[in-house]
């Protein structure tokens, strides 16, 4: 998956279920299944005066999903990430309220032996 709607976010979409969470835009649609997500966090970027959020789902290998804040969907989005274990809402408080470009690491997967 990679950040197809970060081009053109106009007619872009998210969707969750309990299997994989959807990115579209028009007729184009990739997907990321929760059992591979590997890690999630917020990526801020300064471009002038202007400040951009986006989340960042990591998955297995260069598998990833860059998802602009207020997409439609974006709320059931954080709904199905907040059910995460271990989630950290506080990182997300942190990349809202923050003023500086830069990555805010929300969730990873543990480590098995």
């Amino acid at each position: 998956m990679s950040s197809i709607a970060l081009a053109d976010e106009r007619d872009a979409w998210v969707r969750c279920d309990l299997q994989v969470v959807a990115l579209g835009r028009g007729a184009v649609v990739e997907t990321l299944n929760w059992e591979h997500l590997q890690s999630v966090s917020i990526e801020a970027q300064v471009q002038g005066d202007e400040r951009s959020l986006c989340w960042r789902l990591q998955g297995l290998g260069v598998r990833r999903c860059l998802i602009p804040f207020g997409l439609p969907g974006e709320v059931d989005l954080l709904q199905h990430l907040q059910r995460l274990e271990g989630f950290d809402v506080l990182a997300v408080a942190d990349a809202l309220c923050g003023s500086a470009a830069g990555r805010f690491i929300c969730w990873r997967r543990e480590r098995t032996a």
